[in-house]
């Protein structure tokens, strides 16, 4: 307990004092789950097991000792906090994933089996390990499977709107990840200077701060973020109006 004591002693201040400096704060609760979370298991185990010698050779001071004392740990850690970590998480309510997010989840890790499955058929038949016959049989009944899950995958979403929401900004996080990905392959490469490259990272570290904050940076009308380069462009006399569907 003096371990996850100490760990508390750590945790709490420092998430404080970042909570300052962020947006978005860190929950109480969670910080509680950071705590007790700290679980020590092979690393320290192994760590401590190589404590042989001292560099001249003499035996390492207190090795018995500090071996006992980092089993226990990590005895504590796996046995109790381990088994009872999903015991408070149900108390403090943090994990709230509800039956509508189970079904999406199910839904869409379907989706993407059937969507490799078909790859692999097409690649089967283009090096000869299915005829065209059997190819075509699998290819339809694949496609039958994933215009039923298209179907199911909208409905549950038009039933479920924060359901909805929740997918656009999971895959607004994806997207903006690979933007900053290409910034900063177009940067070592050369294509553009290292100070526009800072530039535009922290443009989309911002978007990425609103999007953990639950505010999306698109929409499904007028855009809702105005990106820094059309204020540029507009300093030439460059006019970049988006196109209207």
């Amino acid at each position: 307990m003096l371990v996850v004591g100490v760990r508390a002693v750590a945790v709490y201040p420092i998430v404080g004092l970042v909570n300052r400096f962020r947006p978005v704060d860190v929950p109480l609760d969670y910080q509680h789950v950071m705590v007790w979370g700290g679980l020590h298991a092979s690393i320290p185990i192994a760590l401590v097991l190589g404590l042989e010698t001292l560099p001249s050779g003499a035996p390492f001071p207190h090795r018995e000792a500090l071996r006992a004392m980092v089993f226990g740990v990590a005895g504590f850690s796996l046995v109790v906090q381990g088994l009872t970590m999903g015991t408070l998480l149900d108390r403090l309510d943090v994990v709230t994933r509800s039956a509508e997010a189970e079904l999406y989840e199910l839904l869409v890790g379907r989706a993407r089996a059937v969507d490799s499955a078909l790859e692999s058929a097409e690649a089967l038949r283009a090096a000869g390990q299915l005829s065209e016959a059997t190819y075509e049989e699998f290819t339809a009944e694949y496609e039958r499977e994933t215009a039923d899950l298209r179907s199911a995958i909208h409905e549950l979403l038009e039933e479920y709107p924060d359901l909805r929401r929740e997918e656009v900004l999971a895959g607004e996080r994806q997207l903006l990840r690979r933007e900053k990905a290409a910034v900063m392959d177009a940067a070592r490469s050369g294509l553009v200077a290292d100070d526009v490259a800072e530039q535009l990272i922290e443009e989309v570290d911002l978007k990425l701060d609103r999007v953990r904050g639950g505010e999306s940076t698109v929409g499904g009308g007028e855009e809702e973020y105005e990106e820094f380069w059309r204020a540029r462009a507009a300093e030439f006399g460059i006019e970049a109006a988006e196109m209207d569907e």
